[in-house]
């Protein structure tokens, strides 16, 4: 009886711990969607710059070539304040953003009650409309897809404990 319930126990762990990496890789690739809606909603601009960026390639497991890039930015408050922030992801760099020598002149947006929620005008979601397909409709999907496996094992580690507690007042009784 102990090794079942440790088991259900080992695999009820595995189902919570696939669920916290599905969220996670859902975060990490499509970014938190609650900061894109705010920004879609209600963005201040301000004029930035870009001041490094770099990109990088790997190896697919389908024998073709990933690309993922990163770009560095600073952009001022109406403070006075200067930001430095940045934006990061799968894909080439814009041919603006490669080899910079001199800062490239660009628009940031960001919440004013949060500067450090920002990203570069025109990149994420620009509506709600625009937000609902991207990030609840396939977004959604993909966390589904994502979280089936670790919502199966949790389903199955309670089975059998909940099987295992029904057994166990009929064993008491023989």
């Amino acid at each position: 009886m102990a090794d079942s319930r440790r088991e259900a126990l080992k695999t009820i762990a595995w189902g919570v711990l696939w669920i916290v990496g599905a969220v996670a890789v859902w975060l990490q690739s499509a970014g938190n969607p609650i900061h894109d809606l705010r920004l879609a909603l209600g963005a201040e601009v301000s004029p930035g710059r870009v001041t490094d960026s770099w990109e990088d390639t790997d190896d697919g497991d389908d024998g073709r070539l990933n690309w993922w890039s990163a770009v560095a930015y600073t952009f001022v408050l109406p403070d006075g304040r200067e930001i430095k922030s940045g934006d990061s992801g799968s894909g080439r760099l814009r041919p603006e953003f490669a080899d910079i020598t001199d800062p490239v002149p660009v628009e940031v947006e960001y919440l004013a009650s949060s500067p450090t929620i920002n990203r570069l005008r025109g990149s994420g979601s620009q509506s709600l409309g625009e937000w609902l397909l991207r990030k609840v409709g396939l977004g959604g999907v993909l966390l589904v897809v994502f979280l089936m496996p670790g919502a199966h094992l949790l389903r199955s580690g309670i089975a059998d404990l909940r099987g295992e507690a029904r057994a166990q007042p009929s064993e008491a009784g023989e």
